[in-house]
This record gives structure tokens, C-alpha cells and sequence, in this order.
């Protein structure tokens, strides 16, 4: 970024653009997993900032609450880990497929960063890239390796409208707002040849880094620092998956906190917002199984009614059974099919009679003549 310059972002936040990093680990290469966890737990790192915005499909922002304060929860449902170290263990691959396709080297910086100012944003970043413009000034890029499924490609868009996760741009956006550089590169492998390799470019947006940082703040001067637990806002899966992990077994709870506002009285279910829903899903479920059943004993009438009209008209004629929904009556029509047809013996004689003519009706294969019409044949059926 150019230097001794300021920015106003739209959300009113003064942003000094003239800094660098701090660094606070000058190689976790070094480090037990352990050790690297409770450095993390010093801030928020990029993956981190989806989790706190509620678009995490893993985590909610209690339970990246909980591991900031170190707690461990007393059941462990953890399905993600696979994902997670297929991308690790895949990192250095794709990094060598990116150079491959684009001649661009990049180059890894195995320290962990800090944001000079607002202190609680950290940064573990993947690569970095140097590359010049049209201008010949070289511009460093933060590149971010991914990996996905081939059915969730379509997640990145494609060439004609390309796509980036939003998760991917909040910590995208987050890593260059702690290192300062001037964008973000995304490699992503959803196969295993490079024809796959996906990339993508991101530029900063001052704007979006300042929300970023506020939402960053809020989490963790708010919730955090002050020992809040953050109430639930998400919703369905993830969040039932939140609360079970830090149910304490044989601890019965008297109140809980939905969003700040709305509570759950356990053991009555007169009360309470969840207790409410509960009993309207029962309801509505309810609701549910007797229509269906009220459907098939339709469904099995008209079938009945349907035999016995075809029963009365007749095996010749093919009958449509619709019902008019405003008069509440069945209405019934049919084709009637007619057919005339010269025996094959007769025809054999006309080509004694005429040739001439015999082989023209040859000619225009004249076997039978079929006539069709539609006609009413009841008005209307009282059911």
C-alpha cells in the first residue's frame, strides 16, 4: 500500500493505511499444535471471521468463544477434520500447480502476524506472491491454496461469472488488512489434474475491511474480554450442534439465552420461544399426516368412480375424468372412434376391376380410413 495515507471507511472508521505487521511468532514451523492453538487463541484468525458473521457451516460464534477462553467441550462432534487436513497436506501442491499456470513463484513466510492496531486481528497466511503490473511496480499478494469437491466447484462460479465462497473473502480480506498488502489470490484444486486448478483475484476494499474490523471488535472486546457468552443467532444444524457440545452431563440448566432477548424456561413448555416452536411443529405435523390420509381416501374414491365410468361407456372409447375445482363437480369426456376399412380380399379384386386405381391407393398406402371426434358425453357427474 502507498504510504502516509489515510482512509475514512463508510461504517466512520478512521483507517492509517502506512503500517506493518507485527510479527508475533517468527516461525511456527517450530511449534507442537498445542502451542500454535493457544497463540491463535490470542486473536482472531481469518478462517475465524465467517464463524463470528453466522455463514459457518462448522462452527457458531459460541463455540469459537469457548476455545478462545480454552474450554473443551464435553462431547466432541467434530465431521470437518478430514476437509481440513486433506487441504493442509494438499498446500504445497497446489502452490506448484498455481506456478505452473501462471509463471508466478510464490513463496512462504512461515511467521504469524498482528495488526498493529486493532490488536485482536491475526493472520497465519499460506503464501505470498509478488507480481508486477502494467506499470512495472511490484505488488505482493497474500495466495490463499483451497481445495474443494468436484460437485461443489460451482461454488467459484466460472469464466464468465466468477465466484469467490464468501467465508474465503472474509478471511481473504481480513489477511490483507493485518499484512497490509495490496491483494488476495485465490488457488483452488477440485480435481486431481491442474486443468482443474480454479484462481481467482481479490482486490482490497477498505470499506469491507473496516466491517471486518468492527465485527472483529464487537466479538471480541464485547463477548470475549469481558467473559459474555455470545448468544445464538444462528440457526438450524449448526447451532443444535453447538448447544450439545457444551451440555454438561447431570447439569440441569434453568435458563437459556436465545438471542439476547428471548429465553427457554427448561421443564415448561408453556414458556419460551423454542417450547412455542416445538409444540407448533407437533401441531403442524399433525396437521400434516391427516391430510395426507384425507388425500389418499380421495385419491382411492376417484379411482372407484373413475372403474365405474369406464365400466358404463365402454371399452372403444378412451374417457378424460377432470374435476372442476369452482363447481366442485366431475366432469367426464371421451374420444369415440370410428373406423372404415376395406377387407384385404376386396382389394385384391379392385386390382382386377382397375388396376390403374389399385395402384394408385398402393401408392398412398390406403389400408383404413379412421375417423376421430370429441364428444360431451356427461355434462356433469355429481359426485
Amino acid at each position: 500500500m502507498k504510504k502516509n495515507l489515510k482512509y475514512k471507511a463508510a461504517n466512520g472508521l478512521e483507517m492509517d493505511l502506512d503500517y506493518k505487521p507485527v510479527v508475533f511468532c517468527d516461525d511456527i514451523t517450530t511449534l507442537t499444535n498445542e502451542e500454535w492453538l493457544e497463540l491463535r487463541r490470542t486473536g482472531i484468525g481469518g478462517s475465524e471471521y465467517g464463524i463470528i458473521n453466522g455463514i459457518s457451516n462448522f462452527k457458531t460464534a459460541r463455540d469459537l468463544y469457548m476455545d478462545k477462553l480454552g474450554y473443551t467441550p464435553y462431547w466432541m462432534l467434530e465431521d470437518n477434520w478430514f476437509t481440513l487436513e486433506f487441504g493442509h497436506a494438499n498446500e504445497e501442491l497446489v502452490a506448484k500447480a498455481f506456478y505452473e499456470r501462471t509463471g508466478f513463484k510464490p513463496y512462504a513466510v512461515r511467521k504469524m502476524f498482528r495488526h498493529p492496531k486493532y490488536y485482536w486481528m491475526i493472520a497465519d497466511v499460506d503464501y505470498f506472491v509478488d507480481i508486477k503490473d502494467s506499470e512495472g511496480t511490484v505488488r505482493t499478494y497474500i495466495l490463499e491454496i483451497k481445495t474443494t469437491s468436484y460437485q461443489n466447484r460451482f461454488d467459484w462460479g466460472d469464466d464468465f461469472a466468477p465466484k469467490i465462497p464468501a467465508g474465503y473473502i472474509l478471511q481473504g480480506r481480513s489477511y490483507a488488512c493485518v499484512t497490509n498488502v495490496y491483494g488476495i489470490i485465490y488457488a483452488c484444486l477440485y480435481d486431481n489434474n491442474i486443468n482443474s486448478l480454479i484462481i481467482r483475484t481479490l482486490e482490497r476494499d477498505l470499506d469491507q475491511e473496516a466491517e471486518i474490523i468492527e465485527s472483529g471488535r464487537h466479538f471480541w472486546q464485547d463477548y470475549v474480554e469481558k467473559g459474555i457468552e455470545p448468544p445464538y443467532v444462528e440457526v438450524g444444524e449448526n447451532a443444535k450442534k453447538s448447544a450439545r457440545k457444551w451440555i454438561a452431563p447431570n447439569i440441569h440448566k434453568s435458563v437459556l439465552e436465545i438471542d439476547g432477548k428471548d429465553e427457554v424456561i427448561n421443564g415448561d413448555t408453556t414458556e419460551g420461544t423454542y417450547d412455542e416452536l416445538i409444540d407448533k411443529i407437533d401441531n403442524l405435523n399433525e396437521k400434516i399426516k391427516k391430510l395426507n390420509s384425507e388425500k389418499k381416501d380421495c385419491e382411492k374414491e376417484i379411482k372407484r368412480l373413475q372403474s365405474i365410468i369406464e365400466f358404463n361407456i365402454g371399452e372403444e372409447r378412451d374417457c378424460i375424468i377432470s374435476l372442476n375445482k369452482r363447481q366442485k363437480d366431475i366432469g367426464i369426456s371421451f374420444d369415440e372412434r370410428k373406423s372404415e376399412s376395406v377387407p384385404v380380399d376386396k382389394i385384391r379384386d379392385l386390382k382386377k376391376l382397375d388396376k390403374e386405381l389399385y395402384e394408385y391407393l398402393l401408392a398412398i398406402s390406403f389400408i383404413k380410413i379412421k375417423t376421430t371426434k370429441n364428444v360431451k358425453f356427461y355434462d356433469k357427474v355429481k359426485s
